[in-house]
């Protein structure tokens, strides 16, 4: 067992002269096994020597094992700096006095530069981790305030579009009252146009308004039906539809809970971009 040991195996006296030596604890050293035999461990490993002096002296002393302690230090063996698990026991004689010390190392040199490693990739990590974070929270305040802008810009809008609107929108019906019925079919036809075109914009500006203070309330969540939305979209659209001979068919649509105002933006920008981009037959 002594010498078919995975690990380094020694006795050493208290003048810290080697005993016994195994294999393994001999190829750790870079010397053969015999030529460690009577020599003191300074001449073999001059690194680790005073370190090593140190902890065996206090066994000695103490007559207390010591367990599991990294050493590190070089050797002939092996170039670079090495790592070594040891442990140290008293061996005693039969009046319990401590003869030598049976000491075990285990090479961990190759543990420690995969720690080293981890290391350096979790700090790798973490530096990662907090630039993306910061990334993000700077997109984020980016955002809200880009969002805080555009709220308030709406706003403005539509609020300042009221006072013209309510001009056109006077001056329209006040037209409709006074001529509709006098001015032929034709007339009644463009101004029934002019009318309806006033009035679904004055909606649209009132959602629009509604829709700029989305970031503070929460959306009317109502049971909305698709096919009125649906119409009042082909309604906004009209113009469009005729100016490029657009054909927009569509199945039965259901009635769904959402905001009624989000929806209409929806279908209409989706209608709406069909007919701008559109080829000879929309």
């Amino acid at each position: 067992m002594f010498e078919g040991a995975p690990v380094g195996i020694a006795f050493i006296d208290r003048s810290l002269r080697y005993v016994r030596v195994n294999e393994a604890l001999a190829q750790m050293n870079g010397q053969p096994a015999a030529a460690h035999l009577g020599q003191r461990m300074e001449d073999v490993v001059p690194d680790l020597a005073p370190k090593v002096t140190l902890l065996i002296d206090g066994i000695f002393a103490t007559g207390a094992p010591l367990l599991n302690y990294e050493l590190s230090g070089r050797t002939e063996a092996t170039p670079g700096l090495q790592f070594w698990l040891v442990n140290y026991y008293p061996i005693r004689d039969a009046e319990g006095e401590i003869i030598y010390i049976a000491a075990t190392s285990t090479d961990i040199t190759e543990r420690k530069r995969l720690e080293q490693e981890l290391r350096h990739h979790a700090l790798r990590l973490e530096e990662w981790v907090a630039e993306r974070t910061e990334a993000v929270e700077t997109r984020a305040r980016e955002l809200a305030r880009s969002n805080a802008d555009l709220e308030q810009f709406a706003y403005v809008a539509s609020h300042d579009l009221q006072e013209p609107l309510r001009m056109v929108t006077n001056f329209t019906q006040l037209l409709a009252r006074r001529y509709v019925g006098k001015l032929g079919q034709d007339a009644d036809e463009f101004i029934g146009y002019a009318v309806d075109g006033v009035d679904r914009m004055h909606r649209l500006i009132t959602d629009l308004l509604t829709y700029s203070r989305v970031g503070q309330r929460t959306a009317d969540i109502v049971a909305t039906d698709l096919e009125v939305v649906l119409e009042a979209v082909l309604g906004h659209l009209a113009s469009a539809v005729a100016e490029s001979g657009a054909q927009i068919t569509h199945d039965a649509l259901p009635t769904v809970l959402a905001d009624s105002t989000q929806m209409l933006q929806l279908l209409q920008n989706l209608i709406g971009n069909a007919i701008k981009f559109h080829g000879a037959s929309p």
